[in-house]
C-alpha cells in the first residue's frame, strides 16, 4: 500500500502555550524545568478510527499528576484542552491521510525558572506501524533488566512523567536482543512491574490473570481496559507480586499500553513462550478490544507497517 502525498508530521499543527504552530516549533527554554530537572508531566493517547481513544480518562491522569507536583490545574488549563486536542488530532490525520491513525502528547512542565508560568505543549505524532506489526504477529521478545524501577519512595507511583533515564538505560540492555525488544523491570524487591512502553500481565497454569499490585505500577489507562474486559469475560483477575519465578511459569505474558493496545511476549530472558492460538486469553481480549473501537487495529498495523 502507497500513500501518496503525505505530508510531514513536522508541518502538522501544535499548541504551544496558548499559541497555534506547526510541529517542528514546538519547545522548552533552556531555563524551563522541564530542561533544568526532568520535572515533564505527559500523557500519550491515540485514535482509532480517526477518534481519540479514552481522552477523559487522560486527560483525569494528567490533571492527577500536575497536581501532584504542585502546579495548579485551572492555572495550567486555561484553555479548552478537549478542543485543542481534537483539532490537532483532525489536522494531523488530514496530512497522513483519513485512513490512517495517529498519536497525541499533552506535555506539561512548571515552566521556566524565573517565572510562575507553567509550560502547556500538545502535538500529534506518528504511530510506529513496523514495531506494531512485529508484536502482534510475532510477539515482543523481552529481557529482564538489571536497572531497577524507580520505588514509590522516590515519587508517587500514579505520576507519568518523562522523567525516565531508568527506562533508557533499561532499553539500552533490550537493544542488546533486537529493535522491537522491550525491557522488563522489577522492583527493588525483586518484583515484576511494567516496561517503558507497557503495562505487564501474565496468565498462569490454573488459566488466572495476574496483575502487579496496582500499588507498584503506573495505572495504565489501557491496563484498566484490559481488565474490564477480562471481567467482562469472566476470565478470573488477581492482584498479586509477580516474582520473576512466577514469570518463568506463565502460559501467557500480556503487554498493554497506549499505541499498541494489547499484544504478548514472545519470548523471556531466552524462553520461547508458545504461540497463543484462536481461543488464547490474548486472542479473546483483542477480540473483545477491536469490538470496543470497532476496528481491526491489527490488521491496520501491518497494512501501514510496509509503506
Amino acid at each position: 500500500m502507497t500513500r501518496p502525498n503525505r505530508s510531514s508530521m513536522n508541518d502538522s499543527l501544535a499548541f504551544l502555550n496558548g499559541r497555534w504552530v506547526a510541529h517542528r516549533d514546538t519547545h522548552l527554554s533552556l531555563d524551563d524545568w522541564g530542561i533544568l530537572q526532568g520535572v515533564i508531566l505527559v500523557e500519550r493517547l491515540r485514535t482509532y478510527g480517526g477518534k481519540i481513544f479514552q481522552l477523559s480518562r487522560h486527560i483525569e491522569r494528567l490533571k492527577d499528576s500536575i497536581t501532584a507536583v504542585g502546579i495548579n490545574w485551572e492555572r495550567w488549563c486555561n484553555f479548552d484542552l478537549v478542543e485543542t486536542c481534537e483539532r490537532i488530532v483532525a489536522a494531523a490525520i488530514e496530512s497522513v491521510g483519513q485512513d490512517e491513525d495517529v498519536g497525541l502528547v499533552i506535555l506539561a512542565t512548571p515552566g521556566a525558572m524565573h517565572t510562575n508560568e507553567p509550560t502547556r505543549i500538545v502535538h500529534a505524532c506518528d504511530l510506529p506501524w513496523k514495531k506494531l506489526s512485529q508484536w502482534y504477529q510475532s510477539g515482543q521478545n523481552l529481557i529482564t533488566a538489571s536497572v531497577r524501577n524507580v520505588p514509590s519512595q522516590c515519587w508517587p507511583v500514579h505520576i507519568k512523567t518523562r522523567s525516565r533515564l531508568h527506562y533508557y538505560l533499561a532499553d539500552q540492555q533490550a537493544s542488546q536482543v533486537g529493535p522491537y525488544a522491550g525491557a522488563l523491570m522489577l522492583d527493588i524487591d525483586g518484583n515484576v512491574t511494567e516496561t517503558s512502553f507497557a503495562n505487564v500481565m501474565m496468565i498462569n497454569r490454573d488459566m488466572e490473570l495476574l496483575a502487579p499490585v496496582r500499588e507498584k505500577v503506573l495505572p495504565g489507562i489501557s491496563l484498566e481496559i484490559a481488565l474490564s474486559l477480562a471481567q467482562q469475560l469472566e476470565i478470573p483477575i488477581r492482584f498479586t507480586n509477580i516474582s520473576q519465578d512466577d514469570l518463568r511459569e506463565a502460559k501467557e505474558i500480556l503487554l498493554t499500553g497506549t499505541n499498541g493496545g494489547i499484544w504478548h511476549a514472545q519470548s523471556i530472558d531466552g524462553r520461547v513462550l508458545d504461540v497463543p492460538g484462536p481461543n488464547s486469553m490474548l486472542a479473546r481480549l483483542q477480540n473483545g478490544w477491536q469490538k470496543l473501537v470497532g476496528m481491526d487495529f491489527k490488521s491496520q498495523a501491518c497494512r501501514f507497517a510496509d509503506t
